[in-house]
């Protein structure tokens, strides 16, 4: 067996899509592919994917030793002061790439692109995400396993952090205790949304000095990231007596939540489940 089938199974998509290479440079891409999950900021990486199987990693000299140690074997390394993209003229002129076909991360930087385009300026190159996309919806057990360990670890320290919430607290020191949780549990806390009494309004609130008071609405969104995977959950809870009005607006959010899910059969169109939801808010 291959050392990284998940390589080999892109090569697949590749042939069956009529593209010659692949070009993964996000850390996700690379960590899913090859267990090297890499951020090169700034700096020019490429895992470059043929059709026929073979790679090659063009990347920054300070990665190549954590490359190496994860497996990857075919690597390129580059110090500051060189121009990366000699590697790539290189692979082109190996894999004879002049007028290839050739997918990219969805996500990859323009600066990047720009200059693979300049190098090899009759190639065609293509969004890949759709041909990544298709093996990545596909979960095997040690995914599904990982999976539910982050959404077990994120239900765990919610109910921890429940028993921590007390008037006279702030957002900003909430977050930390559930960032602490995280850690404490094995797991990298990734974001954390803290939001008291009119802060619940706001999806994407940002943490601050607001104190809890007794009355509060209180929103959390957040979660963790496990074996390279991640949890994501939102809850919402009351400081005290709900108000009639926070009851309505919790109830009118549930129905709307609940519809969904009934909405969310083998068959359905995201566009389907999420008109579900909405529309018992707008009937509202």
């Amino acid at each position: 067996m291959s050392k990284f089938p998940r390589i080999e199974k892109l090569a697949e998509k590749l042939v069956e899509s009529g593209r010659d290479a692949y070009i993964a440079q996000t850390s996700v891409s690379l960590g899913y592919l090859a267990g090297f999950p890499e951020d090169a900021h700034e700096r020019f990486m490429a895992l470059a994917i043929h059709s026929s199987g073979d790679y090659r990693l063009i990347c920054p000299a300070l990665s190549a030793a954590q490359a190496s140690r994860g497996g990857l074997e075919n690597i390129r390394p580059w110090r500051d002061g060189e121009d990366p993209i000699e590697h790539f003229r290189e692979l082109a002129n190996d894999w004879n790439f002049r007028t290839a076909i050739i997918a990219v991360d969805d996500h990859l930087p323009a600066k990047m692109i720009l200059e693979m385009q300049h190098a090899v300026p009759n190639a065609l190159f293509k969004p890949g995400g759709e041909l990544l996309a298709q093996l990545t919806g596909v979960k095997d057990d040690a995914e599904l396993a990982a999976m539910h360990a982050a959404g077990k670890l994120a239900d765990e320290v919610f109910d921890f952090v429940v028993t921590q919430l007390k008037p006279g607290i702030t957002e900003v020191q909430f977050e930390k205790i559930i960032r602490t949780a995280f850690s404490d549990r094995g797991a990298t806390p990734t974001f954390c949304i803290v939001c008291f009494g009119p802060g619940s309004a706001e999806p994407h609130h940002l943490n601050g000095a607001t104190a809890l008071k007794a009355d509060d609405h209180v929103l959390l969104d957040f979660g963790c990231e496990f074996q390279g995977y991640n949890s994501d959950i939102t809850r919402t809870l009351s400081v005290g007596p709900a108000s009639d009005r926070q009851k309505l607006i919790y109830e009118v959010v549930y129905r709307a939540h609940t519809a969904a899910v009934a909405a969310a059969k083998v068959g359905a169109v995201p566009a389907e489940i999420d008109s579900a939801a909405r529309t018992v808010i707008e009937n509202a």
